[in-house]
């Protein structure tokens, strides 16, 4: 192989390990999904993996918080996670599900919103709105 093709390969197979290091975990299988600055949402046919999203909140902020799962198969867990990693809401679902509430936040910090699927097929939505005290 001459030095121009060798020099292509590697090049090529950085690229790849670069591209496929920079995925969020996990097997998409038919994945449609969106984010904003306060929301996240998809559907696909199989996902077993996890997404999250960072919010900032203030002591005392309130989080206005709205889901709504379709689970055709499998399971999703959705959670908004604590700076300290401690689970301010998790919700396991296996069945279709909605709902809207509100979470205190008792610290400042960074607090993350993540879904988890494991085998699971349908769609969520989840969406916040921050609420000053």
């Amino acid at each position: 192989m001459n030095l121009g093709k060798r020099l292509w390969l590697i090049s090529a197979l950085l690229c790849l390990t670069v591209v496929l290091a920079g995925c969020s975990s996990g097997l998409r299988i038919g994945w449609m999904g969106s984010d904003s600055h306060a929301s996240m949402q998809a559907k696909y046919t199989h996902w077993s993996g996890s997404k999250q999203k960072p919010i900032n909140l203030e002591k005392n902020e309130v989080l206005e918080f709205a889901y709504e799962a379709k689970v055709k198969k499998g399971s999703l867990v959705i959670e908004v996670l604590a700076p300290a990693d401690e689970a301010l809401l998790s919700v396991s679902l296996e069945q279709d599900t909605e709902d809207k509430l509100q979470l205190t936040a008792e610290e400042a910090g960074k607090y993350i919103v993540r879904v988890r699927g494991a085998g699971a097929g349908g769609s969520f939505s989840t969406s916040w709105t921050k609420i000053q005290p």
